[in-house]
């Protein structure tokens, strides 16, 4: 018969393995690449045909780009493309 003491070592184990994951992917996500974000972005730059600047300023920062986030949408598309161009010229 299991005793509910193994069952809490048992428990504790799992969780602390499921949060060294969840840990990790985190970890991952915030070290995506430029080149990475420019394809995912590139990949989808009107999802649902938005066209809001905020979308457009999310991948402006993730992209590190020092420039002010542009006044209209077309404005943030040309500059990321041009950013991304110019960015995986220089790599």
């Amino acid at each position: 018969m299991v005793s509910s003491a193994d069952l809490s070592i048992s428990t504790m184990k799992r969780l602390t393995t499921i949060t060294a994951v969840a840990t990790a992917s985190l970890l991952l996500m915030g070290c995506q690449s430029k080149r990475d974000i420019c394809a995912e972005y590139l990949a989808n730059p009107r999802p649902d045909g938005d066209e809001s600047l905020e979308y457009i300023s999310d991948y402006w920062q993730r992209l590190g780009i020092s420039a002010e986030t542009p006044d209209t949408h077309s404005d943030g598309l040309e500059g990321i493309e041009a950013f991304c161009e110019t960015d995986s010229t220089s790599t």
